[in-house]
């Protein structure tokens, strides 16, 4: 279950306050609840000397015991001392209540079709200096990330599993969505990609920072600058990974006119062959189903609890559309 210090029907406890008056210095005026996490609980903390910090509340039950905080709160703590400042600093972590500190960045969501090149050369200079010059020591700092891919039959792999969990939506629109249209597709392209896929090396990992797009950045208010958050997935990881869910997550798109330009960028930063931008493209549609299966993933029953932590209602119809928008979306180059 979820820890019950931070649960969906009470605002921080007590040792919270005390824990972050302890790690800020501060006083803590107000707690004020936050949206737009699919996932956790996110207050900003109002401090009495006008300062302001952000306040996060992972999700964890015995269906989905990832430990959240540590991979996003170790991930943020190894970019911020590699100099990276295009996320928030991490300030305190608390094992005990399940939570995160982070500096407040005040400022708003791109929209949808706001997102430009300058935009993506940002995400770009975020890799860059994630995985410019590291060492060994580097590499023993971070865990794998959720998911991670480190075979070619895992990306295929992964999606699979994440398609046949969707058997359990019981929901009849979904449910018919799937039979007519997204598993045909899937079992009619999946073999083949296996088969090409499987004549290709498997890359050096990178640091990724997963999950990574526009979905999770904010456009700063002071100085319009671009800051990434939401690491929670973050950890080594397959670059072709991090290509295939930057642009294809659909919530605030990437532009795929830019796939070649972060492409190069990846390929120069990591020092790798064509072969390997071969293979980055031969996997890209399995990340089209991919991201068709978490769009519908809140329609799964283990998904209901999490949901409610994080204060999320569903629309089934609205997810249906999205996820047939979706597939219904090839990526060309």
């Amino acid at each position: 279950m979820s820890h019950p210090a931070l649960d969906q029907h009470a605002m921080p406890t007590l040792d919270t306050r005390r824990w972050i008056e302890h790690a800020t210095k501060n006083k803590v005026n107000e707690f004020v609840p936050t949206t737009g996490g699919q996932n956790n609980r996110t207050f900003r903390i109002k401090c009495r000397n006008g300062d302001s910090a952000f306040l996060k509340a992972y999700f964890r039950s015995d269906a989905d015991p990832r430990d959240r905080l540590h991979q996003e709160f170790t991930f943020s703590r190894f970019a911020w001392q590699r100099g990276v400042r295009q996320i928030p600093e991490p300030l305190a972590s608390n094992g005990t209540l399940n939570a995160g500190l982070y500096a407040f960045v005040t400022g708003r969501m791109l929209g949808r079709d706001e997102v430009t090149h300058q935009h993506v050369a940002n995400a770009i200079d975020l890799f860059r200096a994630l995985n410019t010059k590291l060492n060994a020591t580097d590499a023993l700092t971070l865990l794998p990330g959720s998911e991670a891919c480190f075979t070619n039959i895992d990306h295929v792999a992964l999606v699979d599993r994440r398609v046949r969990q969707l058997d359990a939506i019981a929901e009849p629109a979904a449910a018919a969505f799937l039979e007519r249209e997204l598993k045909p597709y899937w079992a009619s392209i999946h073999p083949k990609i296996a088969k090409a896929a499987d004549a290709f090396e498997p890359t050096p990992t990178c640091v990724s920072p997963s999950d990574f797009g526009f979905h999770n950045a904010i456009v700063r208010d002071d100085d319009q600058a671009l800051v990434f958050h939401d690491f929670e997935y973050a950890g080594q990881d397959d670059p072709a990974k991090l290509l295939g869910d930057f642009f294809h997550q659909p919530r605030v798109p990437a532009p795929r006119s830019a796939y070649r330009t972060f492409e190069d960028a990846v390929i120069e930063t990591l020092e790798l062959d064509d072969a390997q931008r071969r293979r980055f493209r031969t996997l890209l549609p399995v990340y089209r189903v991919k991201w068709c299966a978490i769009i519908l993933a809140p329609l799964m029953p283990e998904a209901a609890e999490r949901r409610q932590f994080a204060g999320i209602d569903t629309d089934p119809h609205d997810l249906i559309q999205r996820a047939a928008k979706q597939l219904h979306s090839p990526f060309t180059l």
